[in-house]
């Protein structure tokens, strides 16, 4: 509104100027040209006094056929912008014009994902079997960007997935304690992108602790056993009859070593080193043999290094504790 006001008073002359206004409806729609439910949009008019309907963290709501108005606005230029309500990456833009009072913009198709969008579609396998309730996450350029889980057929479905070749699905099965990566996955507008994910290879290892000084050998129960690969460290006690086994082993190579907490003592350096395979899951009777001692006169050593050298050290004091006594010797290195 303008107003004119007489130099030196007196009645004023008021001259009223509305601004002409118009409408702007549209629909808001995807990469396939479906409409977008419930899409968010928001506008800036272009021209005084610069309204604005809704904005990006308070935006406006399309109905569920993706459509929208905006009333009263001014006459002038206005920009609409449109987001995806699921994926707010997914963003399309509009500008128009409103020419006069009552010339209001219809049909007005704004759209989202301009790329187009399709679907991945992946199949959760153990071997040969389908898994079912596996948890995916879908990453886009090392991003996550959904989470699904596998249906009874082992599949889970990532809908409305825009176009782009930088995807990768990473499923794991809490049941199985296992987990799958697919390679990279390209999205194609209005087509399904399929791909087939197994789960790593999870094997079983065990076998027994024993001291190999006695005849037979004597199974060492209570041992601490150790299964190390790559990042992955896994740790079990030997039974009374000094056995042991792990489950769940990851596929690659991998070292087993022992120790035995009642004399000190571990089993031979380097540790034993193994692999487990697709082909080869399951390795049994692997026999960690504690490392020897010193023997004097046929009676077992044990040695004590008081000042921090190493083992093959000759020259230090060594204490020998038997059932009956107890012995100082020096000048003997320790045989491994």
């Amino acid at each position: 509104m303008f107003v004119t006001v007489p130099q030196h008073g007196g009645p004023a002359n008021l001259v009223l100027i509305l601004q002409e206004q118009a409408s702007v409806d549209g629909t808001i729609v995807d990469g396939n040209g479906a409409p977008v439910p419930l899409a968010h949009y928001w506008a800036r008019e272009l021209s005084w006094p610069n309204q604005t309907h809704g904005s990006i963290t308070s935006p406006l709501s399309a109905d569920r056929n993706g459509h929208f108005v905006i009333s009263n606005v001014f006459a002038g230029g206005i920009h609409i912008s449109a987001q995806s309500p699921q994926f707010q990456e997914q963003r399309g833009e509009f500008e128009g014009s409103i020419a006069g009072e009552a010339n209001n913009l219809s049909g007005v198709q704004i759209v989202v994902g301009a790329g187009g969008t399709g679907a991945i579609a992946v199949t959760v396998y153990d071997g040969t079997a389908r898994v079912a309730n596996a948890e995916a996450t879908l990453s886009r350029g090392g991003t996550v960007f959904d989470f699904g889980q596998s249906d009874g057929n082992g599949i889970v479905t990532f809908d409305n997935v825009p176009v782009d070749t930088n995807y990768s699905v990473r499923v794991i099965s809490g049941a199985r304690a296992r987990a799958g990566t697919s390679g990279t996955l390209a999205v194609t507008q209005g087509n399904v992108t399929s791909a087939d994910v197994g789960l790593s290879v999870l094997g079983i290892l065990s076998g027994s602790l024993v001291d190999g000084e006695t005849n037979p050998e004597r199974p060492i129960p209570g041992g601490h056993i150790t299964l190390a690969s790559g990042n992955v460290t896994l740790r079990t006690t030997a039974d009374d009859a000094g056995n042991y086994r792990f489950d769940g082993v990851p596929e690659g190579h991998f070292f087993v070593s022992g120790f035995d907490f009642e004399s000190g003592r571990s089993t031979a350096a380097p540790p034993l080193e193994f692999i487990l395979t697709s082909t080869i899951q399951e390795l049994t009777n692997i026999k960690l043999t504690r490392r020897g001692s010193l023997t004097v006169g046929g009676e077992p050593f044990e040695s004590a290094d008081r000042q921090g050298r190493p083992e093959n050290y000759v020259g230090f004091a060594h204490v020998a504790q038997t059932a009956d006594r107890q012995r100082t010797m020096s000048d003997f290195a320790l045989i491994k």
